[in-house]
């Protein structure tokens, strides 16, 4: 049985969070723990679940894959400059 491959992302953009667990972000301790985050992206809406842990002024958010046991898919950083919250994949 085939896995199916996940999303291509483009790496080095900071994509908009507009929800992060079904709301709008406050402050990046939103992203901490266990959260599902709504990015904006090209061709809309792409909806990313996983783990977050703070690391000075970013969130190191570890997206895992739901169809392969919670494996980890790719790495993104959360960061916020005033009340605008992006996640870069790295």
């Amino acid at each position: 049985m085939t896995q199916p491959t996940p999303d291509f992302v483009v790496s080095g953009v900071p994509f908009p969070v507009r929800q992060v667990d079904g709301r709008p972000p406050q402050s990046l301790e939103d992203f901490v723990d266990e959260a599902t985050l709504v990015l904006e992206d090209r061709s809309g809406e792409r909806t990313v679940v996983g783990e977050g842990h703070l690391e000075g002024d970013q969130v190191r958010f570890h997206e895992k894959a739901a169809f392969q046991g919670g494996k980890d898919v790719r790495v993104w950083s959360v960061r916020a400059e005033g009340d605008i919250f992006t996640a870069q994949a790295s």
